[in-house]
């Protein structure tokens, strides 16, 4: 057998340093990041539960039958074991399994608020020894600092979802609809490789400022704002970038808002390195944005991965200073009535500061469509 996996060995010490006898993952996302893959069917089928454990000193993964050679080609983790859909109960198949890797009692991170109430109660009664630990914030702590591998694929997919932005405004006119472009973004996010589009956010005019708007049929006007965010996904891991456009010319007032927003932005990729906490980037977007009589929403970014939101959280909660290898989007927008206004770009923290992933397009002017 190779090396063990880092994010394996991660998981591994992490268990020994809270005490517990082993964590459980069974939410996709955890699940994902555990095996290295996502089992097709779960996010969609939730009852067809996948399981990883993880020990001090093993690992093992249950999946449901329709799933296990794809499981027991594509995880991480050798020891791979299956549940019958139509005969055997999921939480059978985890107990017996935890009894035999010498998990009958003492401490157990498992992710209780994913874990339906009906199956918790089936666990608790085969394992009553156990003490059962919500480990969902264990999770998110683990995830915020990403392993090389993650920020590859962060960066592979921020980029081509940016290289979008870059190309699809020029592709559409005034007299369109929101559906056509629409349909220009999704044509060139599959065209560069991504696996799927998860959100396509395209908000126009008066629908401008409603948070997460799909296309309509809508006719693109001279002078509309356009926002858009791509919400695609490459091996699981998402893309996150959102821009705003114009059809063919911004009006004065688009542009003197326009430029507000550009200097906060900048403002905040300035303080982003090692040790600056979120709680002080906060404060000075509310400054700033507050100095301009623009509304202040309740965060101004998050970190990225296998889910859209992650930890840590720029936001009115939470004081977490920032670590290198965090993949984080940092996004002021305004969402008002009648309109709005949206820059979301992806980086890294790194040593010294950050890498940009998402810088293929001039974002210090409105785009502009034909």
């Amino acid at each position: 057998m190779g090396e063990l996996h880092e994010i394996l060995r991660r998981q591994r010490e992490a268990v020994v340093r809270e005490d517990w006898q082993a964590s459980i993952a069974i939410s996709p996302e955890n699940v994902a990041y555990t095996a290295g893959f996502m089992v097709p069917s779960h996010p969609v089928i939730r009852h067809r539960h996948a399981m990883c454990i993880v020990t001090g000193r093993n690992e093992a993964m249950i999946t449901v039958d329709m799933e296990f050679s794809t499981a027991r080609r594509l995880s991480r983790i050798a020891d791979v074991r299956k549940w019958k859909e139509f005969s055997d109960r999921p939480m059978a198949v985890l107990a017996s399994t935890l009894a035999e890797l010498g998990v009958r009692r003492g401490r157990v991170g498992i992710e209780l608020r994913y874990l339906p109430a009906a199956d918790y109660m089936h666990l608790t009664s085969l394992l009553p020894d156990i003490e059962w630990v919500d480990n969902e914030a264990w999770f998110a702590h683990l995830r915020m600092i990403k392993t090389a591998e993650e920020i590859a694929l962060l960066r592979e997919v921020g980029r081509l979802a940016d290289e979008v932005h870059a190309v699809a405004y020029q592709q559409v006119h005034a007299g369109m609809t929101e559906r056509d472009l629409g349909r220009v973004l999704v044509s060139e996010l599959y065209a560069r490789g991504v696996d799927g589009v998860r959100i396509l956010v395209v908000a126009s005019g008066d629908r401008s400022g409603l948070p997460n708007a799909g296309p309509t049929d809508r006719v693109l006007q001279r002078s509309d704002l356009i926002r858009v965010d791509l919400i695609a996904h490459r091996r699981n891991y998402y893309s996150d970038v959102a821009r705003t456009a114009v059809v063919a010319e911004p009006t004065a007032r688009q542009r003197d808002v326009w430029q507000k927003i550009v200097e906060t932005h900048q403002a905040l990729l300035g303080m982003i390195r090692p040790g600056v906490r979120t709680s002080a980037l906060y404060a000075d977007f509310i400054r700033r944005f507050e100095s301009h009589g623009f509304p202040v929403s309740s965060f101004v970014g998050h970190g990225l991965g296998l889910h859209l939101h992650e930890e840590p959280l720029i936001g009115f909660v939470g004081d977490t200073p920032l670590e290198e290898r965090m993949v984080l989007c940092v996004e002021p927008f305004i969402f008002a009535d009648g309109y709005g206004y949206q820059l979301e770009d992806e980086l890294v923290v790194t040593k010294d500061g950050y890498e940009l992933f998402t810088n293929a397009v001039d974002t210090t002017r409105l785009l502009t469509t034909a």
